[in-house]
């Protein structure tokens, strides 16, 4: 059997840089916003205000898929 010595093992790797996003603190502040909004604004209808959330969420996709 043929012994690797250690000059010829490769380097370690050196650590994964992990980025964070902070995607879900931001979904829990809008989230909690949104629970909030009736209180504020008693006449508030989420009939009214659910397409909007739609095409916020598009535009954000669109505005993260050119950024790429």
């Amino acid at each position: 059997m043929d012994k690797i010595s250690d000059e010829s093992a490769p380097a370690p790797a050196a650590p994964a840089v992990r980025r964070t996003r902070p995607t879900f603190g931001i979904l829990l502040i809008v989230v909690g916003l949104l629970l909030l909004v009736h209180q504020v604004f008693p006449a508030f209808t989420w009939r009214l205000f659910w397409p909007l959330l739609l095409i916020a969420a598009g535009a954000w996709f669109l505005w993260r898929a050119r950024r790429s």
